[in-house]
């Protein structure tokens, strides 16, 4: 019996070599929904810890070995040390995220990244964090703060530095002038600011991960248009016509959304989050599925090049 893994799909594109010192696997677990009630689509609230287990396991099994949580995700990060000091999964990979840094705070800047570090360490149950990235990208641009996360690296307690950006220029910045070997940025079927800005493509020339996050933008691909609220309306005529090109293509709206993301070269893997077990297993073998034809990827883009990026950036709903 042949099982799917979130790690089959074999890019046509040969995959530069990049400075992030693991490999992720082309699904990357989101776990805002471990603990907090996360999503404009989400109507199951926060899993219960035995839920949260499920999907924990549920994305082990299906070839997943990265995990994507924050010290902002509630009590994310304690579910997942929990269940890797139960379950003893030696290969996952841990990326969390250091929480915004007040320049202003009368603290020391080092002691506050170290202190914020340390507390993630300890929930995580874990000696070291795989990846650290800034949940505020333009921290970064802050001297200090670099230095105390690179003092970390060489004590050991994380092995890559990163960002997580919005902003397409602040993505540059930081990819041009700061030591980071990863970004997470939001690219979707609906968001395609980043691909439309270059970022991706610098990023990747410059040997710097991708990591797409809000790939179904919190499940709005999803909802029926007659459901969008009235601050999403302008897109419910892209929305349609992404449904007519699914239709065409026999695939689900779910599949589609996925893949063109996906079939970019530059992304080293997609950050997706469930709010049950059984929402997996589609994804998992969806990435899988053959690439889409080039002039669908297109299309795709055409369908959504001129949509504002204030009705596709959650910061702003």
């Amino acid at each position: 019996m042949t099982t799917t893994s979130a790690n089959q799909y074999c890019s046509p594109q040969t995959k530069k070599t990049l400075r992030l010192s693991f490999s992720p696997s082309l699904i990357t677990l989101g776990t805002a929904q471990l603990g907090l009630e996360y999503g404009l689509a989400n109507r199951s609230g926060m899993p219960t810890a035995t839920e949260a287990e499920n999907i924990l396991n549920t994305a082990h099994t299906g070839g997943i070995t990265s995990f994507d949580t924050a010290r902002n995700y509630g009590c994310s990060e304690e579910r997942i040390g929990h269940w890797l000091k139960t379950k003893k999964h030696h290969e996952t990979k841990i990326i969390s995220k250091l929480p915004p840094i007040n320049a202003a705070s009368s603290t020391n800047v080092s002691v506050l990244v170290r202190k914020f570090l340390n507390a993630s360490i300890a929930a995580l149950r874990t000696h070291k964090i795989d990846l650290l990235l800034a949940h505020r990208g333009s921290d970064l641009l802050n001297e200090d703060v670099i230095k105390a996360l690179e003092q970390a690296k060489i004590d050991g307690c994380i092995d890559n530095i990163g960002a997580s950006v919005y902003d397409p220029e602040i993505a540059k910045c930081l990819i041009r002038s700061t030591p980071i070997s990863a970004i997470q940025v939001p690219v979707s079927i609906l968001d395609t600011r980043m691909v439309n800005e270059g970022v991706l493509e610098y990023a990747y020339g410059s040997g710097v991960a991708v990591f797409a996050r809000s790939v179904f933008l919190q499940g709005v691909v999803f909802m029926k248009t007659v459901d969008l609220p009235r601050h999403l309306k302008p897109l419910l005529e892209p929305i349609t016509a992404l449904q007519h090109i699914a239709s065409d293509l026999g695939l689900p709206m779910n599949a589609l959304a996925l893949n063109a993301v996906r079939d970019l070269h530059e992304i080293a893997s997609i950050v997706l989050g469930v709010e049950r077990a059984e929402q997996l297993a589609p994804h998992i073998a969806n990435i899988s599925l053959p690439p889409l034809p080039k002039d669908v990827l297109d299309q795709i883009l055409n369908v959504t090049r001129t949509i504002p990026h204030d009705i596709v950036n959650p910061s702003h709903w």
